[in-house]
C-alpha cells in the first residue's frame, strides 16, 4: 500500500510529475494577495520571518501590489525591518497606513528639525503615513509648504509644515481657528479664500492641508520680466482680492500679510485667484502681534506701533496693485526708517495727532515733527511713481494709500469705484 505523501513529496510531485496541461492550468489560477495567508503578529514588534530577507526593490514591489490602507500591525509584520526603529514605534499610533515612503532617504532619529525648527523634508517620504511629499513649494519665516499627494483622498494638495516651537504652535492654533471659521462661512467656496482641508500633528509640527493652487502674482510678474501687467488684468485681479477682503471684513478677520506672494492663481492659464497664508491673521479685537505685514506692504499705523484693524489690508492691496502696474514694489525701504521716508515722500507728512499717539515716534520724527533722517525726503507724487497709469488707477491707489485708516477705501467702496467698474477689456 502506498503511504500518504508528505508536504515535501507533494511539492516534488507537482514540480516534476505534472503534465504540461496541468502546469498551464496551475499558472492560469488567480493568485491571492499574500496578506490573507499571514496570521496577525503576537505583538507590534516586526516579525523576522518576512521582511528581513527583502531587498528595498522587493519591499517597494510588495507595497505597490498590496491594497491600501493597511493596518499598522500588518505593515509591521511585512515591512518592519525595512523601517527605522522610530517609525516602527510610531506606527503603533496610526491605525491605518496609506503610504510608507520606502524609496525616500529617512531622517535620523532625533534629527527631524534644523536649528531653526523647520522640519527636514525629504522628497518621496511621507507625512503622517498618508501624504507623499512631491516637491518643496516654498519656505517662509514661520513654515514651509510642500506639494503632496494625499493617498487617502487620492488627490494633490499643499501641506504647510509649521516650525517646531511653542510660539509657532500657538500661532498655528490661531490660524487653524481662523481658517475653520472662514470655511464654515464659505460653504460654496466662492469667496476667493484658499480652501482649508484638514490639519494634523507630525513629529512636533502642526501641519495644515490646503487645496493645491498655481503660481503667485510675484511669479507672474517675474515671468513677465517685471514689466508690469496690463491694466485690464490688474483690474480683474484687484476685484477678486476685494471680494476676499469684503468677506474677511464681514467675518471680522484681518489677513495681516497681503502681498503678491500670497495671492495665487487657481490655474496657470487663468486669471482666477485666491488669497493664501493666514499665518499672521487674527480676529478683530484679538490682535496678538504688533509686528505684522511684510515691510514693503506695511501700513503706517503698524510702522508707528499703533493699534490696527482691517484697514491695514487695504493699504497693502494699494501697494500690491501699484506693484502689478509698475513691475516692482512701490515702496522698497531697506528698513523701517527708510520705509517711513518713502511713505512721507508719497503721502506727505502724517497728521500731527497720529505722530503724537505713536510709541515709536522718536524712531522716525524729531520733536518738531520732521523726519529723523540725514536727508529730508523729496516729494514724489503718485503720477510720478506710476508713470503711464490711467487716472482711474491713480485715484483708486491714492484712496487706498491714506495715512488715516478711516480715510482709506473700504472693500465695498473700492468695488464701486469707477476704475473697478469700468470696461475690463481696457
Amino acid at each position: 500500500m502506498r503511504g500518504r505523501a508528505g508536504p515535501q513529496a507533494l511539492s516534488l510531485s507537482l514540480t516534476h510529475r505534472a503534465s504540461p496541461v496541468r502546469k498551464r492550468s496551475l499558472a492560469r489560477r488567480k493568485l491571492k494577495p499574500i496578506g490573507i495567508f499571514l496570521s496577525p503578529p503576537v505583538s507590534l514588534q516586526p516579525s523576522p520571518r518576512h521582511c528581513s530577507a527583502f531587498s528595498s526593490q522587493q519591499a517597494i514591489a510588495l507595497w505597490t501590489a498590496l491594497e491600501k490602507p493597511l493596518p499598522a500591525v500588518q505593515v509591521l509584520e511585512l515591512f518592519g525591518s525595512c523601517l527605522p526603529p522610530y517609525e516602527q514605534a510610531e506606527l503603533a499610533t496610526y491605525p491605518a497606513v496609506h503610504f510608507l515612503g520606502l524609496k525616500a532617504a529617512k531622517p535620523q532619529a532625533g534629527d527631524f528639525d534644523d536649528k531653526r525648527g523647520d522640519y527636514h523634508v525629504s522628497e518621496g517620504d511621507h507625512l503622517a503615513y498618508r501624504y507623499e511629499v512631491l516637491l518643496i513649494l516654498g519656505k517662509g519665516a514661520f513654515a514651509q509648504v510642500v506639494k503632496c499627494f494625499d493617498h487617502e483622498e487620492m488627490q494633490l494638495c499643499a501641506v504647510k509644515i509649521v516650525r517646531n516651537s511653542q510660539r509657532f504652535l500657538q500661532q498655528a492654533k490661531v490660524e487653524i481657528a481662523v481658517l475653520k471659521h472662514l470655511r464654515r462661512r464659505d460653504k460654496k467656496d466662492c469667496q476667493r479664500v484658499v480652501r482649508f482641508l484638514s490639519e494634523f500633528m507630525f513629529r512636533g509640527h502642526p501641519c495644515l492641508v490646503f487645496e493645491l493652487l498655481s503660481s503667485n502674482l510675484y511669479q507672474l510678474l517675474k515671468f513677465n520680466r517685471f514689466r508690469g501687467l496690463s491694466e485690464g488684468l490688474i483690474r480683474r485681479l484687484a476685484a477678486q482680492v476685494l471680494l476676499a477682503l469684503r468677506f474677511l471684513r464681514r467675518e471680522e478677520v484681518i489677513h495681516c500679510d497681503l502681498k503678491p506672494e500670497n495671492i495665487l492663481l487657481k490655474e496657470a492659464d487663468r486669471s482666477s485667484i485666491k488669497i493664501i497664508d493666514f499665518g499672521s491673521a487674527c480676529f478683530v479685537g484679538r490682535q496678538a502681534f504688533s509686528y505684522i505685514q511684510s515691510r514693503f506692504y506695511r501700513a503706517p499705523e503698524v510702522l508707528l506701533g499703533l493699534e490696527y484693524g482691517v484697514e491695514v489690508d487695504m493699504w497693502s492691496l494699494g501697494c500690491v496693485v501699484a506693484e502689478l502696474a509698475l513691475g516692482e514694489p512701490l515702496l522698497q525701504g531697506r528698513d523701517e526708517q527708510e520705509q517711513m521716508q518713502l511713505v512721507v515722500e508719497l503721502c506727505g507728512l502724517p497728521p500731527a495727532d497720529l505722530v503724537a499717539r505713536s510709541p515709536k515716534r522718536r524712531l522716525f520724527f524729531t520733536s518738531t515733527g520732521a523726519l529723523r533722517i540725514p536727508l529730508q525726503p523729496r516729494t514724489r507724487p503718485l503720477t510720478q511713481a506710476l508713470p503711464g497709469a490711467s487716472s482711474g488707477l491713480l485715484d483708486w491707489v491714492g484712496l487706498c494709500l491714506q495715512w488715516e485708516p478711516s480715510g482709506r477705501l473700504s472693500p465695498e467702496e473700492a468695488l464701486k469705484h469707477r476704475w473697478i467698474t469700468s470696461d475690463v477689456s481696457t
